[in-house]
């Protein structure tokens, strides 16, 4: 199951809002594993939430939660947005990342992204390298937001994808 961190109000400050994160995010948790349900907190972008867009905020809510049953998911525009990479999530994290929001998107901040591979900015090999390099085998998920026509985009990221596929 993914959620994320939540929002806060933008009128709290940090500290609050992660004080609520933490605990409706433990319940979850505490659910979670008595039903042996795994969690995927998704990072989120500083334009979304007060927290779970940097990853040492992720880190704090990962500590104080401390449930085996809380798994990491990472958004790659996410990442680039708050100037992070997926390699830093990989050497943080390790086999607690999960779930990867793997599509292109823009470097340059702010951004929405989002986007199909090869309609922005991201090095898709580099990316694959990535993995690669980790020994990842999590869940990847593409998550187009930009897109007048999403079958027709679905096609044509799965025919760029397809060329890093094994037999």
């Amino acid at each position: 199951m993914t959620v994320n961190s939540g929002w806060g109000y933008w009128t709290d400050s940090e500290e609050d809002a992660m004080k609520k994160s933490v605990e409706i995010l433990s319940e979850v948790c505490q659910t979670a594993e008595k039903e042996h349900v795994i969690i995927a907190l998704e990072s989120l972008t500083e334009k979304e939430s007060l927290i779970g867009y940097r990853i040492d905020q992720i880190e704090k809510l990962v500590k104080e939660i401390d449930s085996p049953s809380l798994k990491l998911m990472v958004d790659l525009d996410a990442c680039w947005y708050s100037r992070e990479t997926a390699q830093l999530w990989f050497d943080r994290f390790g086999k607690n990342l999960v779930h990867y929001h793997f599509q292109d998107g823009d470097k340059t901040c702010p951004s929405d992204g989002h986007y199909i591979w090869g309609n922005g900015e991201f090095c898709l090999e580099e990316e694959i390298e990535c993995l690669q390099e980790n020994n990842y085998n999590g869940i990847l998920t593409q998550e187009i937001c930009a897109s007048s026509d999403p079958r027709a985009d679905e096609i044509r990221n799965m025919q760029v994808l397809e060329a890093f596929l094994e037999d």
